[in-house]
């Protein structure tokens, strides 16, 4: 839809702008991913990208705290968002993690790439998406790889290298949309495998039911929005709106 407007208002050559830009954006998160890598302590992981205002907490018995880029999460700990702000973090195995507004999530094991263990994560509440590269030992098959385990209030969903995202609704039933790869959704009463342009939701009580999806891609736009820049479109003379630009840069996007 957006592609279609773009074309009908101004003209391709501005599509073929917005493009170029896209593509910068993914070269700019790249090349952050390859730096908060160089830095991730074993076990942690990394909060590389944080648009409004986050916050997080070592265990549940502990207050919640500010959130900032670079800060590590370890092993049990707790992210959260709040509202009209993401969250981005990468974990030590390399799983690149993100979270829409109102989203809780909790790192509850970190796999170490040298030992091939699993990563586990509990998603709680909003959205998230994750592209997850697992590593096979040497010497095993490929369906021996590393397992990224994600856990919800309603449903569990064993991961193996793919793009996938996640949305827990308020009462607590569990959506699954899977880009690539393949995904295992399962509870007390079922269970499902989901492949690339499928979907499967979950609620309490009941067995996962699995979907097609007419364009899944959809769904994942908000994974590929920008943090606000003000200060790049004021030209010379910001003063008048310096009291608003504070409010954004503070990440306070309610105000």
């Amino acid at each position: 839809k957006w592609d279609d407007l773009i074309d009908r208002k101004n003209g391709k050559g501005n599509r073929m702008k917005n493009s170029r830009l896209f593509l910068a954006a993914a070269i700019a998160w790249t090349l952050q991913l390859i730096l908060a890598d160089a830095a991730l302590a074993v076990g942690n992981a990394e909060i590389i990208m944080l648009t409004g205002k986050g916050e997080r907490r070592d265990s549940e018995a502990a207050a919640w705290i500010s959130a900032a880029v670079k800060h590590q999460v370890q092993p049990n700990g707790f992210v959260r968002t709040l509202a009209n702000s993401q969250m981005a973090l990468l974990l030590a195995d390399r799983t690149q993690m993100r979270l829409n507004q109102n989203s809780q999530m909790q790192i509850k094991s970190v796999a170490d790439s040298a030992e091939f263990t699993q990563t586990s994560v509990r998603l709680t509440a909003g959205r998230a998406w994750s592209q997850a590269r697992p590593q096979t030992a040497p010497g095993t098959a490929p369906n021996k790889a590393q397992v990224l385990t994600m856990e919800t209030p309603s449903a569990t969903m064993s991961i193996r290298g793919t793009d996938w995202e996640v949305e827990v609704r308020p009462d607590g039933s569990t959506q699954l949309v899977v880009l690539s790869g393949e995904v295992e959704m399962a509870n007390d009463h079922g269970a499902v495998e989901v492949g690339k342009g499928e979907a499967a939701i979950a609620e309490a009580g009941k067995a996962p039911v699995k979907f097609l999806l007419v364009n899944p891609k959809q769904r994942v736009q908000w994974v590929s929005s920008w943090k606000p820049q003000p200060r790049r479109w004021l030209g010379a003379d910001p003063k008048p709106f310096e009291g608003d630009i504070a409010l954004i840069e503070s990440g306070n996007l309610d105000a």
